[in-house]
């Protein structure tokens, strides 16, 4: 059979056969409604693969949101889009940071500018006070409601209040004693005491 020509093997093909270059192909959509075997079984084939993706995807989302991964581990498990979109949301968290930042920064120095003019103690204004969770409103009323008293330095209350003893006494000093009708001790061995009676 080696030593055949191509004459002798064209002598061997069909003339009524019709070359395969001009038959197209079955279609697959034809196919699919011709067989309905061949529908089931590219239904099943289908699900199976899309059941795959699913699955793959929510392993690789639970995955993403392991709070044991690390950034590192977490980007690999990223494709592309998504890994941009994370570079951008961290970076515009950082902006927003940044600013909030300086904007704390000078509620601070303003803050504090009124209260040395308004001689309000800083450390007793900004107790419990966190600027970051706090507006600018909420720090005006605040501010309003601590200009309505009076604050002195600590230990102010304590010297003040000895000054004040010490003053009552000397005025008391100043004074005459009192004339009192109290006979003294000689006096009153005279004396006839009288009954008291309390009605």
């Amino acid at each position: 059979m080696d030593n055949q020509t191509a004459e002798d093997l064209k002598d061997d093909v069909n003339p009524n056969q019709e070359e395969p270059q001009n038959q197209k192909p079955p279609n697959l959509k034809d196919l699919l409604k011709t067989n309905p075997e061949a529908q089931k079984e590219y239904d099943r084939e289908i699900t199976r693969q899309r059941n795959e993706a699913q699955a793959k995807e929510r392993k690789r989302q639970q995955d993403l949101t392991a709070a044991n991964l690390s950034r590192a581990e977490k980007e690999a498990l990223m494709n592309d889009s998504e890994r941009a979109a994370m570079y951008k949301r961290e970076a515009e968290e950082l902006r927003n940071q940044i600013a909030r930042s300086e904007e704390v920064r000078q509620l601070t120095a303003t803050t504090n500018a009124a209260l040395e003019e308004g001689k309000i103690p800083i450390e007793l204004f900004n107790e419990g006070l966190d600027y970051y969770k706090t507006d600018n409103e909420a720090i005006s009323d605040r501010l309003l409601l601590y200009s309505k008293y009076e604050f002195y330095p600590k230990g102010t209350f304590e010297t003040r209040l000895a000054e004040a003893v010490e003053a009552g006494i000397n005025e008391r000093l100043k004074q005459k004693a009192p004339q009192t009708n109290i006979p003294s001790p000689q006096q009153a061995q005279g004396m006839e005491l009288k009954p008291f009676v309390m009605f």
